[in-house]
């Protein structure tokens, strides 16, 4: 058999381990035999190169490096050169837009009139002279929106709408300088999902994806407007403490539903663009997902995300020094964590480069890769792969010549390619004898060939994700008992909606 690849033959795979063999070298430290041990599931040899996978790189917007079409020829040549296929641009750094946006003030720090993002989609889609395609996904800072002294424009959302920022427990509005929006603020959903909305509609990303969708911290989500609000749907008057399980709950619940607004928004106008978050991997997995400082400390469920569907990618943010002992175990934990988790969706594994050497973010790089239960890697980041700068030009000569040695398709997504499930929403409105208010809280019941209860936003929302197609009944519990809504049939790949008028208080829990 001829063999187009090196690995396709015994003497490659000598070559392979000579390949690999300085970069594990070359750490200056030295690596353990635990720093070695491979991540617990690994592709062959054989077929690391070829396999499909997401060899993602992630390009932030508080560095230079897409500001200026002389800067974006640069950037888009560097990804060809090292064999990278999807980008990760940051057009949303704190309530601005790298590109024109209907809802946010243009970016100040990017050339007059340039609108980098259709820029960057113009050159990765170009698949001339042979080319190959490489996936723009439009990477959106969700509630991280300010600095404590910066001055806002007057279209900016924390200028229209001051009420929604973040507070902690003891009523301080910035954590280290940086502002947020409160998750559990009114208008807070609705403005991040039509941001969402705006890019996939008018522009040909291949995604949306969403950063710092979580709490600052488990001190955080004071704001007055969410306390009111988890009050009514809790009938308590208490001030709840920081590790309160209700309002631990409550504010899990303001994040999801956040996330599954955001999917429908932009499933509706472009039902092919994938919507992904970054997940957090503070501490270990090693006592279970609820037990972990993603879900406990900044209320980020996206182990629930993927189980419910509502998300298409999760780009882990496994960001752990190879040089420490519990990091590096800890980075191969999550690894095998979320591969068990994706449930049917894909996870791309975030390999943090700016704050170790070259070496050691090659070799994650190399387990994140070779691991058959996930979908590829991404690189944090295109402005500092490495803690020195030295090694700036070695970091990506030794990625392209390692493990990027040849192109990789991307993985295909078959619950988009070829659907089979669809997307149920819809608005609860609380129909009194004056003007109807949003049902927030009340929870909607969907029998059919899925049956799920999911419960209305702040502004009477619901979505419900990865239904089976077939008939349903879709329901909410008025004060008298009685069932109040409707029936639809949905198609797979496809939205359908159910409006429900709830008559004149709100409902009782079911």
């Amino acid at each position: 058999m001829n063999c187009c690849y090196p690995f396709h033959c015994p003497q490659s795979l000598r070559w392979l381990r000579l390949a690999i063999l300085p970069l594990l070298l070359c750490t200056g430290r030295g690596l353990s035999a635990q720093a070695q041990r491979p991540a617990p599931v690994l592709r062959s040899a054989q077929s690391i190169a070829p396999e499909p996978a997401y060899r993602g790189l992630w390009v932030d917007a508080f560095h230079e490096g897409f500001k200026t079409p002389e800067q974006m020829f640069t950037l888009i040549r560097h990804m060809r050169t090292n064999k990278l296929n999807a980008l990760f641009i940051e057009v949303r750094k704190t309530g601005d837009a790298y590109y024109r946006s209907r809802f946010e003030p243009a970016a100040k720090d990017m050339a007059p009139g340039y609108d980098p993002l259709s820029h960057a989609i113009a050159l990765c889609h170009d698949t001339s002279k042979g080319q190959s395609r490489i996936e723009v996904h439009a990477w959106i800072v969700t509630y991280k929106i300010s600095t404590k002294d910066a001055k806002l424009p007057a279209d900016h959302v924390l200028m229209k709408y001051p009420y929604m920022v973040c507070k902690d427990n003891r009523g301080r509005t910035d954590l280290g300088g940086i502002v947020f929006l409160d998750p559990g603020a009114p208008g807070v959903i609705d403005h991040t999902a039509s941001v969402a909305q705006d890019i996939a509609r008018r522009y040909d990303v291949d995604g949306i994806h969403l950063d710092y969708v979580r709490y600052p911290d488990q001190q955080w989500g004071y704001n007055p407007y969410a306390l009111a609000r988890f009050r009514a749907q809790y009938q308590t008057k208490r001030q709840p403490s920081p590790d309160d399980p209700e309002w631990s709950q409550f504010r899990r619940d303001q994040v999801t539903a956040l996330v599954r607004r955001v999917y429908a928004a932009v499933k509706t106008v472009k039902p092919r663009v994938k919507v992904s978050v970054a997940g957090i991997t503070y501490g270990s997995p090693r006592y279970g997902f609820e037990n972990a400082s993603p879900y406990k400390q900044v209320f980020q469920d996206w182990v629930g995300w993927l189980k419910e569907g509502c998300v298409d990618i999760v780009c882990l943010m496994n960001y752990k020094r190879e040089f420490k002992t519990d990091q590096r175990r800890d980075y191969r934990d999550w690894i095998t964590f979320a591969g068990k988790a994706a449930a049917g969706r894909h996870i791309a594994i975030g390999q943090g480069s700016w704050f170790q050497s070259a070496a050691e973010s090659i070799r994650q790089i190399q387990i994140a890769a070779a691991d058959t239960s996930t979908n590829g890697y991404l690189v944090y980041s295109y402005a500092q792969p490495a803690k020195s700068s030295r090694e700036y030009n070695g970091f990506w000569r030794s990625l392209a010549s390692s493990i990027n040695r040849y192109p990789a398709p991307l993985p295909a997504a078959d619950w988009i390619d070829t659907p089979q499930t669809g997307i149920m929403v819809g608005r609860v409105l609380l129909d009194g004898a004056t003007t109807p208010r949003a049902g927030d809280g009340v929870k909607v019941h969907l029998l059919g060939p899925t049956r799920r209860t999911v419960q209305a936003d702040c502004s009477g929302f619901y979505v419900a994700t990865n239904l089976g197609a077939g008939r349903y009944q879709v329901f909410s519990v008025d004060h008298a008992g009685k069932r109040q809504g409707g029936a639809t049939v949905l198609q797979a790949g496809k939205l359908a909606r159910v409006d429900i008028k709830i008559p004149a208080t709100v409902p009782a829990a079911p």
